[in-house]
């Protein structure tokens, strides 16, 4: 499937992985607790954790170097983005 080692592929993994994880962390949170509203920066931070496993699995075991370090700049991108709007309490108008 992911032949080619390239900054874009890794950049477009780390951005779908990311956006898919934080949408199922969205909801699939409320359906196994009723009563828990999950605070959406605690799930925006949760989002990264695959970008962690699949950039170690590109970079170590397949040797795919550019693309692990597509897949890093996006997962420091959104952490740095997140701890930022922690940071200032800056607000979104689609959250």
């Amino acid at each position: 499937m992911f032949k080619n080692d390239s900054w874009w592929q890794g950049i477009l993994i780390g951005l779908v992985l990311s956006l898919v994880t934080t949408a199922i962390l969205y909801f699939l949170i409320p359906l196994v607790h009723d009563n828990w509203v999950a605070p959406k920066e605690k799930l925006y931070i949760l989002s990264i954790v695959p970008n962690i496993f699949f950039f170690r699995w590109f970079y170590k075991k397949k040797s795919f170097q550019k693309t692990g370090h597509g897949i890093l700049i996006v997962t420091v991108v959104v952490a740095l983005g997140v701890l930022f709007w922690l940071k200032f309490g800056l607000k979104c108008a689609i959250i």
